[in-house]
């Protein structure tokens, strides 16, 4: 939005009123609040998000309202003031006199600076009507006039006078309180932004920068640039020398290094490798490694790989080492465990010596499993060898067709042996406690049957007692009863030693007697109470 008729001061002052892209986000908290002021709004405790909402919902909708009553309230102004005074200013002459000036010519006197002193604070008030200084006959020339009615805002005649900022009346020490409100430092070189920088702001800023830190290093800018192409064509043009080259063949061997890199433009070839076509080959036992530093500078440029003794093969080493030990114990353990049902030690003439051609065939489809390279597997089986020669528990024989035989003193059983050695050793105390456990048994039986026995004479004792009383009372036809109606009643058949143990216990009872009596025609045993009348048949 374009307004010709306000100055830029008051572009200035009233910028929000002018640019429609701006809103309450884009302004910060000591902005609004002036503004909100500047056009009667209660801003006092009013939070940012208050302020924004009064900003947008009644300043925005308003711009060409508010816009228009300022161009009326500048017009009224306008009429409203004096009319111009006309003030005369007069040179500062040089004090020297004409003669004693050297003669020149009319142009060079024209080229000479003249100095005007302008008093506007005296201006500014009208002189009295007595006084003659005003003239308004006096030619253009030699007065020039000043209009009061050209500041026409007194915002802005307060900033020309130095007695107001760009927001207004804020003096020193309100301008530091707001910025240490918004946590700003507080320059002298820089303008307070009291809103957030648009993308003009920090272009000028970039322009800035040019004109003060780039042009005058310019020279310097560009030979560096220049160095810097040429240092990055020469890496660059290396590089892909390098790369196209792969690695300098194993025939410049008698070369240096930097011989070699430099005169065929390739990559040097590392110790304990050879380089073919381009290719590297570490030797036997020897692996290609690149380090974090290597890999990081080989994305820029090429640099060779190490080969590094194969971590691999210290392994394989110890592996087939403790093979071979284990199968000279199992060895050992077949021959122990023929000889012997105990777990001993071997004596020296129990010792099984086997030939280590026997043993190198039996561990060929762990080295194939270890490494495919036949040099590798030579390797480790010497290697390993070598190290079992002064082991504790190998003994060697070197016979006199020139043949080595191995043997050992450890010994590992096979799960047989063991299971075999193992019964027969505990077989003894294992009897022991099975007998042990079947007495106990036997005789916690005995005790629960005989508790049981007692229980079931003293409910049989009670029965009888019943018995006699109602047969005293004429209820029953007889006081005793036979042993098969006994059993029915207090027999329990899940426990078959009971009853003949509490038939016995019945016999020898004091309080009854045994009889016989005929039931279904057979003779059957009687228990009646001792004091009752005895009427078995």
């Amino acid at each position: 939005m374009k307004a010709g008729w306000l100055t830029t001061k008051e572009r200035e002052l009233y910028f929000y009123l002018l640019d429609p892209t701006i809103d309450g986000d884009s302004l910060k908290k000591p902005a609004l609040q002036k503004i909100l002021s500047r056009h009667g709004y209660e801003t006092a405790n009013k939070r940012v998000k208050e302020l924004r909402n009064m900003f947008d919902e009644d300043l925005c909708p308003r711009r060409e309202e508010l816009l228009e009553e300022l161009r009326v309230a500048k017009e009224q102004k306008r009429q409203a003031s004096p009319p111009p005074t006309k003030i005369h200013i007069k040179m500062n002459e040089p004090s020297t006199s004409s003669s004693s000036r050297p003669a020149t010519s009319d142009n060079e006197s024209t080229k000479k600076p003249i100095k005007l002193k302008i008093d506007l604070k005296k201006a500014s008030t009208p002189p009295p009507a007595a006084s003659p200084a005003i003239d308004n006959e006096d030619d253009d020339e030699d007065s020039f006039a000043y209009d009061p009615t050209d500041i026409q805002d007194e915002e802005e005649h307060e900033l020309r006078e130095g007695q107001a900022g760009l927001w207004g009346e804020i003096d020193n020490d309100e301008i530091k309180a707001l910025l240490q409100d918004q946590i700003m430092p507080v320059s002298q070189d820089e303008p307070t932004l009291l809103y957030y920088p648009s993308l003009h702001f920090y272009v000028e800023r970039v322009r800035r920068f040019g004109r003060h830190y780039i042009m005058p290093r310019l020279f310097t800018v560009i030979c560096a640039t220049f160095a810097l192409f040429a240092i990055i064509s020469a890496w660059y043009a290396a590089r892909t020398q390098r790369l196209a080259n792969g690695y300098c063949d194993s025939t410049l061997e008698h070369l240096p290094a930097w011989a070699k890199s430099t005169n065929n433009g390739c990559i040097p070839c590392p110790d304990n490798a050879t380089c073919r076509d381009g290719q590297l080959i570490c030797h036997p036992m020897y692996v290609a490694h690149r380090s974090f530093i290597n890999q990081i500078i080989n994305v820029f440029y090429p640099l060779p790989q190490d080969c590094v003794k194969n971590k691999k093969i210290d392994h394989a080493i110890a592996a087939t080492q403790a093979r071979i030990l284990r199968h000279l114990a199992k060895l050992q353990g077949r021959r122990m465990c023929q000889l012997s049902w105990s777990l001993r030690a071997p004596e020296p003439s129990e010792f099984v010596y086997t030939t280590i051609d026997e043993i190198d065939a039996s561990l060929t489809q762990h080295l194939n499993a270890l490494t495919p390279d036949p040099i590798e597997r030579d390797h480790i089986l010497k290697q390993a060898w070598d190290h079992l020669e002064g082991h504790a528990s190998i003994i060697m024989k070197h016979t006199p067709d020139t043949t080595t035989r191995v043997a050992t003193t450890d010994v590992s059983y096979s799960p047989w042996c063991l299971l075999r050695h193992y019964l027969l050793k505990l077989a003894k105390p294992v009897l022991i406690l099975v007998l042990l456990y079947a007495g106990a048994t036997n005789i916690m039986h005995r005790i629960a049957m005989r508790k049981m026995a007692n229980d079931v004479v003293e409910q049989i004792i009670d029965f009888y007692e019943d018995k006699r009383i109602k047969y005293l009372n004429k209820e029953e036809a007889s006081p005793g009863c036979s042993i098969i109606t006994l059993r029915a009643l207090f027999d329990d058949p899940r426990h078959p030693d009971l009853w003949p143990l509490v038939k016995s216990r019945l016999k020898k009872h004091r309080q009854l007697r045994e009889g016989e009596t005929s039931e279904d025609g057979d003779r059957v045993e009687f228990f009646q109470m001792m004091n009752a009348p005895f009427t078995a048949a």
